[in-house]
């Protein structure tokens, strides 16, 4: 499949996944962690055409991402649409640091495809074998869990620079909560407290799949907060709570953005950087 042009290896796979009975004998996984995750555990209605896609984002991401940087440019603008481009290229031609926060969206390999087809190379600070953090200026692989530091981040932004970060993970001083999806969940403030002290902007980017194969990358406003506006929560708090409607927003869309095994990890209290298969145990079917 890997050796296949990308058209017709999705369409195989789009092929494969479009029946329910082939979608649980084929790929259980996938459509238990709907069923558990999403169904359930949200209360979001998924039909079949959801699970397909959810298959498909899945089957296809890695494929996505190398086929990406070696698309010519007719093949890359028939297969990818991004939205927001002027606008994240022109912030991060300017002198002030810039956070893609690209969230563990299923198609997050493709994302930093997408960046560098934009010409955009922003460091990417990953756990190395010896565990120490090093610099990946052209984020051409995708690495499952990012670890970044950030003293190093600090470093980037004050001068200038960018940086591609999953700002969900477990890197922060302290936690900010927040109900989502309808679960009291706690987000990470680190990447937020660093990116707001400094003036940099935060830049939500998030990605999804259409049926006929094409990947949609959207970079979204740099998240806003008021400072000046009198309010019980701090300015961080009020980044992450928007970040984080943001985010909930994408997921009820198209609820196949996200890989739900993942998602389901915001719950458990153990971060979303240790993917599992299944709903933490006592969650059941609390949607919103």
């Amino acid at each position: 499949m890997a050796h296949l042009p990308y058209g017709p290896a999705m369409r195989i796979i789009r092929s494969l996944a479009g029946s329910s009975a082939v979608q649980r004998l084929i790929f259980p996984r996938t459509t238990k962690a709907v069923d558990d995750v999403y169904r359930r555990g949200c209360g979001i209605s998924c039909d079949d055409r959801t699970v397909q896609l959810v298959i498909m984002s899945n089957a296809l991401n890695k494929m996505q991402a190398r086929k990406i940087r070696e698309f010519s440019d007719r093949e890359f603008a028939h297969h990818v649409r991004v939205t927001g481009r002027d606008t994240v290229q022109d912030l991060c031609a300017s002198d002030r640091g810039v956070v893609l926060a690209s969230a563990h969206y299923t198609l997050a390999p493709a994302i930093s495809a997408v960046i560098n087809r934009l010409g955009i190379s922003p460091y990417r600070l990953v756990r190395s074998k010896s565990g120490r953090n090093h610099q990946d200026r052209t984020i051409t692989t995708y690495d499952k869990a990012p670890f970044f530091g950030l003293k190093e981040v600090h470093t980037i932004l004050k001068n200038g620079g960018q940086v591609y970060a999953l700002p969900d993970g477990r890197q922060g001083s302290f936690d900010v909560a927040h109900h989502f999806l309808g679960h009291d969940c706690n987000f990470k403030a680190g990447m937020f407290d660093v990116a707001r002290r400094l003036g940099a902007a935060i830049v939500p980017v998030s990605a999804y799949m259409e049926i006929d194969g094409r990947v949609v990358v959207d970079f979204h406003p740099p998240l806003q907060v008021d400072e000046a506006e009198k309010s019980e929560q701090s300015p961080v708090e009020n980044l992450i709570h928007e970040y984080a409607n943001l985010l909930e927003a994408a997921i009820r869309a198209r609820p196949w953005c996200f890989d739900p095994r993942r998602l389901a990890l915001f719950w458990s209290g153990t971060g979303p950087s240790k993917a599992d298969n299944v709903m933490p145990k006592g969650q059941t079917g609390a949607g919103p």
